[in-house]
């Protein structure tokens, strides 16, 4: 016992020791806040042991939850507790168990509060922290970088831990373990940072390529700089340093790490620092270089190089050759771009030159021509990989001289074209035009040079222009002598000679402006001086002449305004009773004057002209607007207060006049009482207009409108209570408005309420409220009307459903007239709607006692017949739902028939077929309709519960096969059970009964024997019926059927694969239906077998070495049962897979390889026998004729059409023999089949008459046969074989159904709406369909210009009969420019297929198909989208495309264009269509439904070239393209195509008479057969080919198209050019004539002037001699001034210099001043006992700010602070202190005393005091420019002084320039005077 005792104990005490308890006794301690005992306590509980221990142990306990209960004391449960009030603890585990030496890393602590939602907050807490932390790190870092900076983040819990504790404390738990962990992955992080910033280099650029210029240089050391510098300051925060310190005392390995880094930081930004100073210089030479043209450049590279020495002498850092380097490639890339990029900038602006003129068109040309010329140039720099900065290189100085070179010749070229244009401008205007366009390009020398002669064409320009205006001066002179001169309409004669002067002299004057803006000193020339005298001459003849008529007007002014100013004020019309002023006509003469002088600001109007033209504005006007405007309804309103303005005016009309003292007042007042009148009546008026305008609005607003106003979307009835409730709020608001206005009307008219005038106006308000009514309910009807009208082809404005809800096919909203809530109800509704606007409105003329207008919108006949034709079109519409409708009934019986009567018949006959078949038609049916084009009709909901009821037709006969299989075998087993039984029973002897009973049994087995025998056949066919149909058994019932069936049938379960096999098979393929089984096996899934199925066995390529991959990788499977694993090279063993292969012997390989072949069991397969093939068809055709009903008289022919068709077929194997050119003559059952294929297309209105049948057969064989001929005896042949045969086995037809044409049947005939297989009647119908369709397809798609001859409408039918077609694949071959894609474009839009093309780019290739085959699957097969893929020759660039054409086609699958990951998607995506078929969703039958669906839907076109032998080696290569695929060929476009495209094409052209469209056409199609004959004859002559196509014809057309364009615009040139030579001619002829006239007249004339001129000269002469030697004294007084001048400027730079030395000190003091603040100051004041050095800064202050210079004594710290005072006041002091005038004696003492102390210096006070260090650097710089000040101050006064002498010197040269200008006028007014003289003889 006591052993036992002794255990315990020690137990107990390794449990309480235990390091996992203590560690968690110490956190709960610390976080628990537990008291001593309480742990100790809470461990001496057995219980709580057993707890802690399991917690510890098992793996199934998660977490524990510690709390304090109420009871004090500490407890812990493995779930939260519901009633904690206080913090509780819970921990949570990590990992399965807690082992000692882990407990601290794997267990984690949270605290919790009392709620519980707050415990599940406590959990997330810790997870959420830290990606809160994360992506708080994360965005800093990007802040950063978005502003370019690199910032270092922060953790969290570096800020908020106590550093002290950190650093005291010994003890490692886990949390310091975390904080420690958490800063040096932080310090890591940082590393990383840094050394990305310190790593770059400013040179990496152009190491990579990059062609900078220097600003990058420079911007990349600023950036760097600022960066580094925020680093280094991140690195000095506290809180960083509060990290290291913690490193430093954890003695972490990291420390050293960040002392590194630190240290890295602090080299690189000294670095940084003193390299982005020394730049800095370089940004002024770097502007210049850019400012500077590339031929001014040199003169600033001497500087530059200067500063770049320096800075390579002086900086400390970039003194290094490779930085320099840099620099200069830099400067050179600099040079470069300003030379040849400036050049390329220059000659772009080549773009925006636009001549115009006869030649404008010719010169455009050549600039765009010599502007292309000019970018191909530029290219031999864009294109060069050499580096131009490379001197060894002298490609680049090459190209260059050669560029420079170009650039000469296009500028030369340039010249020339200007000069062109300039002499093709027709006048001076036109001409300064352009030379303003050309200003840039005229500066050039080459180009200035080039055209510098222009410019004296200009000048002589300008002369004429200056002749003409005298000329018109001389006429208008002339004019104004006889009294006839013209004038401005409505200007009297002396304003208008004033406006014809200035008109002309501002002509003349913008002409002489545009030389000024001349580059080219044109004036400067003789003949440019002489202009400029006639200029002046003109201009002075037009002053003149203005004088003159001004001042003549002027003298006549005063008198006329004095004129019958006794007669009375104004005058009245009795004819209008308008009055008018009562002026003289002479005085309205004088006015009308003054007012267009006004206009043509004319000053020095006379006072009287100005006064009577103030007092032209009376009160006349405002009566006379109010005469003129009054309405009749607003008249009797105002006919009161109107006769009293007339009585108060009499006296106006006959006593009043202009004289009258009172004169003023008496006008003053009426104007006031006529116009308080005028202002009223129009404002109501305006309340009017008021109205008018709201009621305007309402139609901006329609009452309905489409969803969101787009064309497109459907009427808005979302809310349309909530809607029309607040349009009608908003027509009440508007109404309130209205009758508000009226109010304002009544108050405004001063009318009585209920007089009778009152209630005639509102009636006539009423009429103008209807007719805003009326517009609004039309315009909103309108809508209606407009979107209801078929004819202009309206997007769908309504929306119904069409529903199934048995029996009967339902509309929501209902097509019933009679529902009450149907679609006539709510159109009704709408237009109700509309009509109620008007009983929104009250009635204004409430006197007529209704209420509103509503009753007066009702009887508009307008209005009513809108409404009943939008009712209409809705019966309209409505007819047409229910035709449709009707149109269903065919299939009523699906939701009609009873299913259990159908059931009898389904045992007689079965249907199964019927209804699987009608899913798939059903399936197609549209998802909606439209009718009448505005009502869209959704009848998605219709076919749904369709296809749902079809589905069940045919799941109930599946069910019904399905129960009679499993009830039979059951019925089979319950039998054989019970007779087993009875059978196995015993038999004693003497046991009779027994006896009996066996032998009951054994007869019964007897009878039972034969229908047990006969059950297993049809149970055998019905399970595998059942099967086909996707319904698998049971497994029980295949156990069943094979223990019972009577001969041994074994049920395998086989998986088949097909596998294609080409040159591009692979392992991975043979894998792909593979999975891994033990070790190295593989097999297929489960315990099934995988058979190959190979097709086309013999197609892959032989390579060189006689081999056949694909053949090898088979045979080594059959030989060993296994292959290799490409990637590891590691063998795989492949079980339970077999072979089974077929091939074609016809084409690839004709034989295997013998060591593959002696593997499989060969059969030979040969073609079906003749009744074999009557039996297949017969099934086929009855089959066929019995669902749908067919006459009888129809069937009668079936039999022989099966003969007839086996027949041809065999007559087309026998006569149609394959050779290289018809290399596609292969026919085979696929042909025979296609016949009958497009026979089944046949419903019973398609075949009415028995020789309907053998039409529609003539017609499938020749698209099957025919249709693949290539030439046109070989389709003669046929055509003949084919009637012979048709006579052979249909007795009794006559040759005119034979021959009958159009033979063509199609599922357009009867429109492209009505999808039936139809005959077509005639040609113009079925082109109209087409032309139509065209039309339609035109506005949806890319515009195709098609001409629909009969060929092209026959290749339509055919290909859209193709594409009809299940598989529908065509192959159309003809040769480039046939038609082949556009009409394979028509025919799938007939079809509503969408098209599918390839686009080819760079690159494209294998994958890039697949993609897009990939892409083409999904939209057919899973989003089940009708498509074609189109496919062209020009769009297969590799060969290796077709093998998946070749795939797709054989197979409609394409192997391995899915990776598993798709397959799932596409298998999730048809899994709820396969469970709507009542289907097993099954990964195999999801993927055959979603491949059967796209071989159903994607169709494919191949549009190929028979020319050469390309299409002929991919037949071989790819057998697919001929065997699978119906064939077109497309043969040369007979003569009627060719006159029908031709005439399509010379109709369109203009120029051409309609009576010549006819011979063109035929000419045009001659030429064209006549070269097809020569091609043939030289094919025959020399064996070569020359194709002419389709194309070619096409591009003849366009030749002669352009060709006539061409003649046409030339003809229209030379007959302009005649028109223009004969006008000219006449022109110059009547120049001459004048020319000699005046040239004879002053021939005499100038021989006496020629004298007087002479006179002149000599009289000149001697006057300007004298002016001579007065300017030589203003010239040498003018030397003096300028020596002057220069001495001033001379002393004034030195002073400027000076100056400029003291302002860096001036800046620093300033600096200094600025560090300071109230603060700091406080701070300073404050010290106690500062070191010396303060006290000396203080000293230094007090003595530079004694007051009028008085040093004091006490300079001790104490005088200091009370010296400070107020600090504000103290730091005003420095501010503004007086740096100017320093007291020598303070300067003395501050000087010796203070600044020579070595102490006395900022950066060392700055460690004691900041405030200190900026007083000690103001001192210093004061002293320093008080200095720099006095030196400068003697120069001022010195300058001062010359100034002076300067301005008295200029005064003295100036009154003697005066005293010479006042010579010079005169002699210059004499001049002009004689000249003037001479000038006006001359003329």
């Amino acid at each position: 016992m006591e052993d036992d005792d002794d255990d315990e104990t020690v137990q107990e005490k390794s449990f309480s020791e235990d390091e996992r308890v203590q560690f968690v006794g110490g956190r709960l301690a610390r976080l628990l806040k537990l008291k001593e005992d309480q742990w100790s306590k809470f461990l001496e509980e057995e219980e709580n042991q057993k707890l802690l221990a399991g917690f510890f142990e098992n793996r199934e306990l998660a977490s524990l939850t510690f709390h304090i209960s109420l009871a004090g004391r500490l407890a812990a449960a493995m779930e939260i507790p519901n009633d904690i009030k206080y913090k509780a603890l819970c921990i949570m585990k990590t990992t399965g168990c807690i082992e000692t030496e882990d407990c601290q890393e794997n267990l984690k602590f949270a605290e919790l509060s009392g709620a519980r939602m707050e415990h599940v907050m406590v959990f997330l807490e810790e997870d959420m922290e830290r990606h809160i932390e994360i992506m708080k790190n994360k965005t800093y870092i990007v802040s950063g970088i978005l502003s370019g900076k690199t910032l270092l983040p922060i953790p969290t819990i570096a800020t908020e831990i106590d550093l002290h504790e950190m650093c005291t404390e010994n003890k490692q738990d886990s949390y310091m373990r975390t904080v420690l962990h958490t800063i040096e992955s932080m310090v890591i992080k940082w590393s990383h940072q840094i050394q990305d910033i310190v790593g770059k280099s400013s040179a990496q650029a152009l190491l990579n390529g990059m062609h900078l210029d220097p600003q990058a240089e420079l911007d990349f050391w600023k950036k760097r700089k600022d960066n580094l510098s925020c680093i280094y300051d991140q690195l000095q925060s506290p809180v960083v340093q509060k990290m290291i310190r913690i490193l430093k005392a954890k003695l972490s390995s990291y420390y050293p790490t960040f002392q590194d880094i630190y240290k890295e930081v602090e080299n690189a930004l000294v670095e940084a620092l003193d390299i982005e100073l020394y730049l800095r210089p370089l940004q002024n030479h770097i502007q210049r270089l850019q400012d500077a043209e590339f031929p001014r450049m040199h003169i600033l590279i001497p500087p530059l190089f200067h500063t770049i020495c320096l800075i390579w002498s002086h900086s400390k850092f970039y003194n290094m050759p490779a930085q320099i380097i840099v620099l200069l490639q830099e400067f050179c890339n600099l040079f470069i771009d300003q030379d040849i990029f400036v050049t390329m900038l220059e000659f772009e602006k080549l773009e925006k030159l636009t001549f115009g003129g006869v030649k404008g068109k010719s010169l455009n040309d050549q600039i765009c021509q010599l502007n292309e010329e000019f970018m191909k140039s530029c290219t031999i720099f864009k294109d060069k990989t050499y580096d131009p900065l490379d001197f060894n290189n002298m490609e680049f100085e090459e190209d260059y001289v050669n560029f420079k070179h170009k650039i000469l010749e296009f500028e030369r070229r340039l010249g020339t074209i200007f000069c062109v244009g300039f002499l093709d401008c027709s006048g001076l205007e036109s001409a300064f035009k352009l030379l303003a366009m050309l200003g840039y390009f005229l500066e050039k020398p080459v180009i200035a040079d080039i055209f510098s002669p222009n410019y004296n064409i200009l000048l002589q320009m300008f002369d004429e222009e200056l002749d003409n205006c005298k000329h018109l001066y001389d006429v208008h002179i002339k004019q104004v002598e006889e009294g006839n001169e013209m004038l401005n309409k409505n200007m009297p004669f002396a304003s208008g000679n004033l406006k014809w002067s200035q008109e002309v002299k501002a002509r003349i004057q913008s002409f002489w402006s545009n030389f000024s803006f001349l580059s080219y000193p044109v004036l400067e020339s003789s003949e440019g001086a002489l202009i400029y005298q006639k200029y002046v001459e003109m201009l002075t003849l037009l002053d003149q002449y203005e004088d003159e008529i001004y001042y003549k007007w002027k003298s006549k002014v005063d008198d006329i305004c004095q004129v019958n100013l006794d007669q009375p004020l104004i005058k009245r019309n009795f004819q209008d009773g308008l009055l008018s002023v009562n002026f003289d006509p002479k005085l309205v003469a004088v006015l009308r004057d003054v007012k267009y002088l006004l206009f043509l600001d004319q000053i020095n109007i006379p006072h009287s002209a100005l006064e009577m033209y103030k007092k032209r504005e009376t009160f006349a006007k405002w009566y006379n607007t109010v005469k003129q405007t009054v309405l009749e309804a607003e008249y009797p309103l105002i006919e009161k207060e109107l006769r009293t303005i007339d009585d108060q005016l009499l006296e106006a009309e006959e006593t009043f006049t202009w004289q009258k003292e009172n004169y003023w007042e008496y006008t003053e007042r009426m104007k006031a009482l006529v116009h308080d009148l005028e202002q009223r009546l129009q404002k109501s008026k305006d309340n009017i207009k008021v109205i008018q305008k709201i009621m305007k609005s309402w139609m901006d607003h329609p009452l309905f409108s489409r969803k969101d106003n787009k064309r497109e979307a459907l009427l808005n009835t979302e809310d349309r209570e909530d809607t029309l409730t607040k349009k009608f709020m908003t027509f009440r608001e508007d109404d309130f408005r209205i009758h508000k206005l009226i109010e304002e009307n009544l108050m405004l008219f001063k009318a009585d309420a209920y007089s009778e005038s009152w209630k005639i106006y509102l009636e006539f308000i009423d009429d103008i409220i209807i007719d805003g009514l009326f517009n609004v309910i039309m315009h909103n009807l309108n809508f209606f009307l407009e979107n209801t009208e078929k004819a202009l082809k309206p997007a769908p404005l309504f929306h119904a459903q069409m529903i199934l809800n048995a029996p009967e096919i339902e509309f929501k909203p209902s097509m019933d007239k009679e529902a009450g809530d149907g679609f006539y109800d709510l159109v009704d509704e709408l237009l109700s709607n509309i009509f109620k606007i008007s009983a929104q409105v009250r009635r204004v003329a409430t006197h007529v006692e209704m209420e509103h207008y509503q009753n007066d919108m009702d009887s508009m006949p307008d209005l009513s017949e809108a409404r009943q034709v939008i009712m209409g079109r809705v019966t309209d519409v409505i007819t047409k739902t229910a035709e449709f409708k009707n149109s269903l009934d065919t299939y009523a019986y699906l939701w009609v028939d009873d299913r259990s009567e159908c059931m009898k018949q389904f045992l007689l006959y079965g249907h199964i077929d019927i209804y699987e078949n009608l899913y798939i038609q059903m399936s197609k049916f549209e998802d909606f309709r439209i009718f009448e084009g505005w009502l869209k009709v959704d009848m998605k909901p219709f076919k749904i519960s369709l296809l749902n009821i079809i589905k069940k037709w045919s799941w109930m006969f599946k069910e019904y096969l399905l129960r009679f299989v499993i009830d039979s075998l059951a019925d089979l087993e319950e039998f054989i059970k019970v007779t087993d039984a009875e059978l196995q029973k015993e038999l004693k002897e003497g046991d009779y009964d027994g006896l009996a009973s066996v032998m009951v049994h054994l007869l019964a087995v007897r009878d039972r024997q034969a229908a047990t025998d006969e059950l297993f056949e049809p149970l055998k066919d019905t399970i595998i019926l059942l099967e086909s149909y996707g319904l698998k058994m049971p497994d029980h019932i295949y156990v069943q059927v094979e223990r019972y069936f009577p001969i041994t049938f074994l049920l395998c379960a086989v998986t088949v694969m097909r596998l294609p096999l080409h040159a591009h098979a692979s392992v991975g393929i043979l894998e792909k239906p593979l999975e891994k089984k033990a070790g190295r096996n593989y097999g297929p899934v489960g315990n099934k077998k995988l058979v190959y199925f190979i097709d086309d066995m013999n197609m892959p390529e032989v390579d060189v070495y006689g081999t056949v991959q694909p053949h090898t990788l088979i045979r080594q499977h059959i030989d060993y049962g296994h292959w290799y694993d490409r990637q590891k090279l590691t063998v795989k063993e492949i079980h339970n897979c077999q072979y089974v292969a077929c091939m074609n012997p016809t084409v690839g390989s004709f034989t295997i390889n013998p060591r593959l072949q002696r593997h499989f069991t060969v059969f030979a397969m040969n073609f079906p026998s003749t009744d074999a093939l009557s039996t297949i068809y017969s099934k086929i055709l009855d089959f066929h004729f019995q669902r749908h009903a067919f006459h009888p008289s129809v069937l009668k022919h079936g039999p022989a059409l099966i003969q007839a068709a086996i027949w041809l077929h065999q007559i087309m194997v026998q006569n149609f023999l394959p050779t290289a050119i018809k290399f596609h003559y292969i026919f085979n059952l696929r042909d025979l089949s296609n016949i009958f294929q497009g026979i089944l297309f046949a419903k019973p209105e398609c075949l009415k008459h028995p020789d309907d049948l053998i039409c529609l057969w003539l017609h499938e064989s020749s698209r099957v046969y025919g249709d693949k001929l290539v030439k046109a005896k070989d389709s003669n042949f046929f055509r003949k074989k084919l009637i012979d045969t048709a006579h052979k086995y249909f007795e009794g037809v006559e040759d005119h159904v034979l021959l009958q044409q159009p033979l063509i049947y199609c599922h357009f005939a009867n429109g492209v709406a009505d999808p039936n297989y139809m005959p077509v009647t005639n040609w113009e119908m079925l082109r109209k369909i087409l032309v139509e369709t065209l039309d339609n397809y035109n506005e949806l798609n890319a515009s195709m210009n098609l001409v629909l001859f009969e060929d092209a409408i026959q290749h339509v039918c055919r290909i859209n009969r193709i594409l009809e077609s299940p598989r529908g694949y065509a192959l159309l071959i003809g040769v480039g420019g046939s038609g082949k894609q556009s009409l394979s474009r028509l025919a799938a839009y007939i079809g509503s297929l969408e098209v599918f093309q390839i686009t080819l780019k760079k690159g494209y290739g294998i994958q890039d198909l697949r993609v897009d085959l990939a892409n083409l699957y999904i939209k057919s097969g899973a989003k089940n989208i009708p498509t074609v893929f189109l496919l062209t020759d020009a769009q297969v660039p590799d060969e290796h495309f077709l093998v998946l054409i070749n795939d797709l086609l054989a197979s409609g699958e394409v192997p391995d264009l899915f990776s598993d990951e798709d397959m799932d998607g596409i298998i999730a995506g048809v899994r709820n269509e396969i469970r709507a078929l009542g289907l097993s969703d099954t990964r195999e039958n999801c993927w055959r439904f979603f491949l059967n669906r796209v071989r159903l839907q994607l169709k494919i076109i191949l549009c190929f070239s028979p020319v050469g032998s390309t299409l002929r080696v991919r037949a071989r290569k790819f057998p697919a393209i001929v065997n699978c695929s119906a064939i077109d060929w497309f043969h040369e476009w007979p003569q009627e195509a060719l006159q029908s495209v031709s005439r399509r094409f010379i109709e369109e052209m203009p120029g051409i008479k309609p009576q010549f469209h006819e011979s063109i056409c035929q000419f045009m199609a001659y030429a064209h057969t006549s070269v097809n004959m020569m091609s043939t004859k030289f094919r025959q002559n020399e064996r070569r080919y020359n194709y002419t196509t389709p194309k070619s014809f096409l591009e003849q057309i366009m030749l002669y198209k352009n060709l006539l364009e061409k003649k046409v615009q030339k003809m229209f040139q030379h007959k302009e050019h005649l028109v223009n030579g004969i006008e000219k001619l006449k022109t110059t002829s009547s120049q001459v004539e004048d020319l000699k006239y005046k040239l004879a007249s002053q021939e005499a004339e100038l021989q006496l002037r020629n004298q007087d001129a002479e006179a002149l000269i000599t009289k000149i002469g001697l006057q300007t001699e004298k002016v001579s030697k007065e300017k030589a004294i203003a010239d040498a007084e003018e030397q003096k001034v300028a020596a002057i001048q220069a001495e001033v400027s001379r002393k004034q730079k030195e002073c400027e210099d000076d100056l400029v030395k003291a302002e860096p000190a001036l800046v620093a003091a300033t600096a200094a001043l600025n560090t300071l603040n109230k603060e700091n100051l406080s701070e300073l004041k404050f010290f106690p006992n500062p070191p010396v050095v303060v006290i000396n800064i203080m000293a230094a202050v007090m003595v530079l700010l004694a007051n009028k210079g008085k040093v004091p004594k006490d300079r001790s710290w104490k005088a200091a602070r009370l010296f400070m005072g107020k600090v504000d006041e103290f730091l005003q002091a420095l501010i503004n202190y007086d740096k100017e005038h320093i007291p020598e004696n303070c300067l003395k003492v501050v000087k010796e005393c203070y600044l020579k102390n070595p102490e006395f210096n900022p950066s060392l006070v700055r460690t004691k005091s900041f405030a200190a260090a900026g007083l000690s650097a103001w001192v210093i710089n004061i002293v320093k420019f008080y200095e720099v000040y006095c030196d400068v101050e003697p120069k001022r006064q010195a300058l001062a002084q010359a100034n002076a002498e300067l301005a008295a010197a200029t005064e003295k040269l100036e009154a003697i320039r005066k005293k010479l200008g006042v010579s010079i006028t005169i002699l210059l007014y004499q001049l002009q005077a004689n000249v003037t003289g001479l000038h006006s003889s001359l003329w």
